[in-house]
């Protein structure tokens, strides 16, 4: 039998970027085939990456500071992000981009390509807490991590 594997829980830090920022790809996956990132930022993959680093260290959208991280032996293996939907989230997501750099013009082509997904995004009451973001890498699922 092997050795039993050491877990914890901690706020994710400035260095846990480069890890959150795949593991927030993974959450836009879900269970499809492609993420939602995809559909949000044109390019590559690692383009793809490299925006949702850039996100994760400005405030108005999903700062890192914002996530928990489960840590597998000192590797982080999972990860989460709690919100109040009206000070983070999608409506923050133009704000965001603005801080990283991005025009109005390429912000709004952002927000047009994710008009299918709002139309049926579930809406959260004002003062709810919203978890989000849950993703798990693959060699470390089914052992309760996100739980």
């Amino acid at each position: 039998m092997g050795k039993e594997p050491k877990i914890s829980i901690r706020a994710a830090t400035s260095d846990d970027v480069e890890r959150l920022a795949y593991l927030l790809y993974l959450a836009g996956k879900s269970h499809m085939h492609i993420s939602v990132y995809k559909m949000m930022f044109k390019g590559s993959m690692e383009h793809q990456l490299e925006i949702l680093r850039e996100l994760l260290m400005v405030r108005p959208w999903f700062h890192h500071s914002e996530f928990l991280v489960a840590d597998v032996d000192g590797e982080a293996a999972a990860s989460l992000c709690g919100y109040s939907e009206s000070e983070k989230g999608t409506p923050r997501l133009g704000d965001a981009l603005m801080e990283t750099g991005w025009s109005s013009r390429d912000i709004k082509k952002v927000i047009d390509r994710l008009e299918p997904l709002r139309r049926v995004y579930p809406t959260h009451p004002e003062d709810v807490w919203v978890l989000e973001h849950a993703a798990t890498l693959e060699g470390y699922r089914r052992m309760g991590l996100i739980s």
